[in-house]
């Protein structure tokens, strides 16, 4: 059976998804540089890329698999500094740990202890003389203007 001819677009494309094109993805990849990035040091185009993947697949999964190097490596830096500096330690212990090594803060949002079941705001009410800035609730020493009753 005859083989299929590729197309020209695809000629095109394979060349440029040389080995070396690819090895500088893996290795951008590697640093933790994002898609777009990579593209840029590939020297390709994002949609070249993009067309890449889709026509091979498993390079999606090795492309992720290359992306956690970095953090591969700041754990394993992590775990290296724990061994021989105990503020490392402890700051690691701050995070992952924050119940019992974490920075405390509490705010006691309660009533004497007990739990605040509801509560009532009040406006503050002018006294005769002064007026209320609505915007910064400050009140002005003013002589009031005169108003209207209101009847209710």
């Amino acid at each position: 059976m005859p083989s299929k001819k590729p197309k020209k677009s695809e000629l095109h494309f394979n060349a440029k998804m040389t080995p070396l094109v690819i090895a500088r993805l893996d290795d951008a990849f590697l640093q933790g540089h994002t898609d777009l990035e990579a593209c840029l040091i590939a020297g390709i185009s994002s949609a070249t890329f993009y067309r890449y993947i889709e026509r091979n697949p498993e390079y999606a999964e090795r492309k992720e698999f290359l992306k956690n190097n970095p953090i591969i490596k700041a754990r394993q830096t992590i775990n290296r500094a724990i061994e021989t500096n105990p503020e490392i330690a402890f700051k690691f212990l701050e995070r992952k740990k924050k119940d019992e090594f974490g920075l405390k803060t509490e705010v006691d949002v309660t009533s004497a202890g007990g739990r605040i079941v509801s509560f009532n705001y009040l406006p503050p009410v002018p006294m005769e003389g002064e007026l209320i800035d609505e915007h910064n609730s400050q009140t002005h020493s003013e002589a009031t203007p005169s108003l209207p009753e209101i009847t209710g």
